[in-house]
């Protein structure tokens, strides 16, 4: 590929299994202005796709998770809020058998990028999750859809080797979910909210039959008062479904509120509290610099 005459901005890839699309943006020296290209090869049949295996926690912790789960009533939502803080990972098999419905076709779960790994502020992955309970696909095809409308998502399969906010989840959606595929979406802080209402309108006009996870972890390091203090704000921004000006104490502000921007589209947004306790009250340390607090929902 022969890059566009100019001064080069930007050069984005994005790899789709069949294509690879390449776009450019540079500043046009006869014209004096910023310019747009996309360029696609077409042909990439032998472009190989990533396989991850989830196994840093024994699937023993899974399994009683699910055992404490058995008994939950099925809700018709479409989405929820979870911890990817694996000491309440049964409440998270809660909320994921809350939801589970054999009709879903996908699960997209947006995660923080807690490393600040890749090039860009909204990254995914087409590879494939091998789990306990069996194989987790990409949905390619709604990825690829999502791809042409979101400018910043790109294909970042790196990041998701080391993104504990998605491969900690995954068990729960092959359990929960076992037809369904996956988009998962690391989303750093960074992200414009330009960029996060294009992401709300895309998977709302895409992904009508998916259910969509926040993997958010709520206060950190805090002493338990000072920790209730910051949790009650974000519980009171849960209930009135606006964090837009605030910046919560939880490590995903920018995903909480693409969620919130996703139901408030729909006009679905509602809150209903499933669990909030921390690594103090839990009594899993008396070090509050190893606290972290929990609101699923």
């Amino acid at each position: 590929i022969s890059r566009p005459p100019g001064d080069l901005v930007i050069e984005q890839q994005v790899l789709f299994p069949d294509r690879l699309v390449v776009r450019y943006r540079f500043f046009h020296r006869r014209r004096l202005q910023v310019v747009d290209v996309t360029v696609a090869v077409f042909g990439q049949e032998d472009i190989p796709v990533v396989a991850f295996t989830v196994n840093d926690q024994p699937q023993s912790l899974y399994d009683w998770a699910y055992d404490q789960a058995k008994d939950v009533e099925h809700v018709d939502a479409k989405s929820a809020i979870v911890a990817h803080h694996l000491v309440v990972a049964d409440e998270i098999a809660k909320v994921f058998e809350t939801l589970s419905d054999d009709s879903v076709d996908t699960v997209i779960i947006m995660s923080p990028n807690h490393f600040d790994l890749g090039a860009t502020t909204i990254q995914t992955t087409m590879g494939s999750w091998d789990t306990y309970y069996g194989e987790v696909e990409a949905d390619q095809d709604l990825i690829e859809d999502l791809a042409g409308d979101i400018e910043v998502l790109r294909i970042e399969d790196e990041t998701f080797e080391y993104e504990h906010g998605i491969s900690g989840l995954l068990p729960f959606v092959a359990r929960s979910f076992p037809d369904a595929k996956i988009v998962p979406l690391v989303i750093h802080e960074s992200l414009s909210d330009e960029d996060r209402d294009t992401l709300a309108e895309s998977i709302n006009e895409h992904a009508k039959n998916a259910v969509i996870f926040a993997s958010i972890d709520m206060s950190h390091n805090l002493p338990e008062h000072t920790q209730n203090f910051h949790d009650e704000i974000t519980l009171r921004a849960l209930e009135i479904g606006d964090a837009q000006d605030i910046e919560l104490e939880i490590d995903a502000n920018v995903v909480l509120n693409t969620l919130l921007a996703i139901n408030n589209d729909q006009g679905s947004q509602e809150w209903h509290l499933t669990h909030h306790d921390s690594s103090l009250g839990m009594e899993l340390t008396d070090n509050y610099t190893e606290n972290t607090s929990h609101i699923l929902g």
